[in-house]
């Protein structure tokens, strides 16, 4: 701006400057001078501010050429910016926190062009469209709540019929009275203990609280529970009372596996956590000599020394419905029922509900 020359009319058509120091931004310039020499003929108020013009037009001020080149110079009399503000470009108007700090519209110009350098923020397409399936998700979940609560509360309005109450209460007494005559047929107990898996298929108002009882003592609280046991008279006693309420067999060693691994949860401070980490299994059966899930596996397949502890660490395992691989018949699996002793056969139904 030191070199200008002086031009005609304040808002000149370009620049007269060396070609050595162009502008950077003549639209700055020409709002500046323009709303200046606007505000010196309509506000005779301030025009005493401005102590002559040039000969061509020119704005003066103070003897020295308007607006300043120099960014370290500060503006002169602060009054007329401030007057002037409302007819500068939006940019050029001082803001309210910096009303002490009187800067230069070539500092204000230099200041804008740097945020306007900035790059924008990204983010990748990969956590947006994470973001958007959340968002689906979470929407998808509280409908199928909604509809849930709807429907128990639907459900909860039944009226049951007097028929219902006495049917229920025959089908209790009579599974009372096949429970005790169950109970005198001769049990076998091998010489070796082998391992049991034991898995719930019925039972909620067709079983007498005795035989409730002895199912909440097994674990198994609810419907494809299941768990493992070791052979024993007391556990094969137990196992012939409930004989139409459950099945059984002897598992492999990759059914053992995959059931802990996929479905293992360990009791931590009456608490269910799944296995995960090697440190909770140190934490709880460390003083066993158990550290880590192999070991476990190792420990539940074999039927080794602390297999009561670790069976009692191990939460009932709660498997899928197994569709039509189970078809609700109470009789033996040995006379085409789904209840009963399969031996090795259980191996199919836990790869099924596995």
């Amino acid at each position: 701006m030191s070199d200008c020359h002086p031009a005609i009319t304040p808002m000149a058509t370009r620049p007269i400057t060396k070609p050595s120091l162009p502008f950077k931004d003549i639209s700055h310039f020409r709002s500046i001078v323009g709303g200046l020499h606007y505000l010196a003929v309509t506000r005779p108020d301030i025009q005493e501010e401005f102590k002559d013009y040039d000969d061509e037009g020119g704005v003066w001020f103070e003897g020295k050429p308007f607006p300043y080149s120099n960014p370290s110079t500060p503006f002169p009399n602060p009054s007329i910016f401030q007057v002037a503000a409302p007819f500068l470009p939006r940019r050029h108007t001082p803001s309210r926190r910096c009303n002490s700090i009187r800067r230069s519209p070539v500092q204000i110009d230099m200041a804008t062009t740097a945020e306007e350098d900035q790059p924008l923020n990204y983010i990748d397409e990969v956590v947006l469209k994470k973001r958007r399936n959340n968002e689906e998700w979470a929407i998808r979940r509280k409908l199928q709540l909604e509809q849930k609560l709807r429907k128990l509360k639907s459900d909860s309005f039944i009226i049951k019929k007097p028929e219902q109450f006495v049917r229920d209460y025959r089908n209790r007494e009579l599974d009372l009275v096949r429970m005790k005559h169950r109970s005198k047929r001769r049990i076998s107990v091998p010489r070796t203990p082998k391992l049991l898996f034991v898995i719930r298929i019925g039972g909620k108002t067709d079983m007498h609280p005795k035989t409730r009882k002895l199912l909440y003592s097994l674990r198994l609280r609810r419907l494809f529970n299941g768990v493992f046991l070791k052979t024993d008279e007391r556990t094969l006693g137990v196992l012939q009372k409930l004989e139409p309420f459950v099945t059984y067999g002897c598992p492999n060693l990759k059914n053992v596996k995959d059931l802990i691994y996929k479905k293992g949860m360990g009791k931590v401070d009456e608490q269910r956590v799944p296995l995960t980490d090697n440190n909770i299994i140190e934490r709880a059966l460390g003083q066993h000599g158990i550290i880590c899930l192999e070991d476990v596996v190792n420990e539940i397949a074999n039927v080794g020394p602390h297999f009561k502890e670790v069976s009692r660490f191990l939460c009932p395992f709660t498997l899928n419905k197994p569709g039509k691989a189970l078809q609700g018949n109470k009789k033996r699996f040995t006379d085409g029922g789904d209840t009963g002793n399969r031996k090795d056969q259980i191996n199919d139904l836990i790869s099924k509900m596995n």
